[in-house]
């Protein structure tokens, strides 16, 4: 595994910023990425601290509209139907967000891109490389 500027492994920058989304710390995991971009200076490194930072910020985005939602929940009947619904899909963010934490922290331990769907197509998208490179 190769070693960066500061002596450690970039796998280890790589899972600690997954290891930070998956309990949730954007500010963090933003912080990381920031480091990384500006001490590291390694394209794979940032790549995978990006990921990282992109499925966090999905994740409360779309537990932020759901809860947007909530205010229809005081609609008789409909409105206990909608909070179930609500809270399974809630649930459902949850537990993606730690399957593709997990699959991030086994690959990058491993060297390997994360390559967790759609994130790493946006990741890239955001670094201005194109999907082969």
């Amino acid at each position: 595994m190769k070693v960066g500027n500061s002596g450690l492994s970039l796998g280890f920058y790589a899972a600690f910023a997954f290891i930070l989304a998956l309990v949730g710390q954007i500010t963090l995991v933003t912080l990381l990425l920031a480091f990384v971009i500006i001490v590291e200076k390694d394209e794979w490194l940032t790549l995978q601290v990006l990921q990282a930072l992109i499925l966090i910020v999905c994740s409360n985005v779309i537990s932020s509209v759901m809860r947007i939602f909530r205010v229809f929940t005081i609609i008789p009947v409909v409105g206990r139907l909608l909070l179930v619904i609500l809270d399974r899909s809630n649930e459902l963010v949850s537990v993606v967000l730690i399957i593709f934490a997990v699959i991030g922290i086994a690959k990058v331990i491993k060297g390997k891109d994360a390559d967790i769907p759609g994130v790493t197509a946006l990741a890239k998208w955001l670094l201005g490389k194109k999907q082969g490179e």
